[in-house]
């Protein structure tokens, strides 16, 4: 009976370490790279397709694994907090007050019309999760400016690839600081209707990198970690005690298990 039941629990163990273990060379799900494969540029993408890669990578991350989106949620407490105040200040003590409440006025209508606060927070999720933002300006005619988001994968460069837009961003000969218009679903938009945010990344480089991307092999861990640790303590928990009997022969140990039953019914 005894080594019926070890056999039963090595082989329930086996098939946990089969099930939570991993491949060395791919523990994390990923191949090892030869050492003289590590990239010269400062950016591990050169193309739009590995960026959309990497980038669909952190956002899965961001919505699976708990770590990331309580890193996520944490810098959000961080950096906007109950969101920020804005008042207008003159210059000097000449400006009329009736002119002071008027441009209050307006800077409280464009916080309220854009959701501001909501829109801040949903800004450095963004910029934390895929590496960088795109606001877009409309002049909608009322004097009022309104913003609207723009998804990454929306700014691509143009099909026949003439127009120097490398990653949907056009910019001056030489310069690429200095953006002149962004190709967003096709279609050309001058860039000072954009606000594109950036993070993680050189200023020459046109397109932002997400913050997990170095951390997203330890989140996975951690989160396989945490996974193997519960498999173990149920299989612990379902183990109540295994007891070795020494020289003594299986008759002498049925009679040991039914006196020690009795005895727990009898109680």
């Amino acid at each position: 009976m005894i080594d019926r039941s070890k056999t039963l629990l090595h082989r329930v163990l086996e098939d946990v370490a089969a099930c939570v273990g991993d491949d060395p060379l791919h523990d994390d799900g990923e191949s090892w790279l030869p050492a003289c494969a590590a990239p010269k540029a400062s950016v591990p993408f050169s193309t739009e397709a590995e960026l959309t890669a990497l980038r669909n990578e952190c956002r899965r991350l961001a919505c699976e694994n708990e770590f990331a989106l309580c890193a996520i949620e944490n810098r959000i407490s961080y950096v906007v907090g109950s969101g920020h105040t804005y008042r207008v200040v003159p210059r000097d003590d000449a400006v009329p007050r009736a002119l002071l409440r008027r441009a209050e006025s307006v800077l409280d209508r464009f916080l309220r019309e854009n959701r501001w606060h909501r829109r801040q927070s949903e800004i450095q999720r963004r910029l934390d999760r895929d590496g960088e933002v795109f606001l877009r300006m409309f002049d909608t005619g009322d004097g009022l400016l309104r913003l609207r988001f723009v998804d990454p994968e929306q700014v691509g460069e143009p099909s026949g690839g003439s127009h120097g837009a490398g990653f949907g961003i056009e910019c001056e000969a030489g310069d690429v600081e200095s953006v002149v218009a962004y190709w967003i679903d096709g279609r050309r938009v001058p860039g000072r209707f954009i606000q594109h945010r950036k993070a993680n990344v050189d200023a020459n480089v046109k397109r932002g990198l997400s913050l997990f991307y170095p951390v997203r092999k330890n989140l996975k861990r951690a989160e396989k970690l945490l996974r193997n640790m519960s498999v173990v303590a149920g299989i612990q928990s379902a183990v109540a005690l295994i007891r070795k009997h020494a020289r003594r022969d299986r008759p002498e140990i049925e009679r040991f298990v039914a006196a020690q039953a009795d005895r727990t019914g009898g109680a």
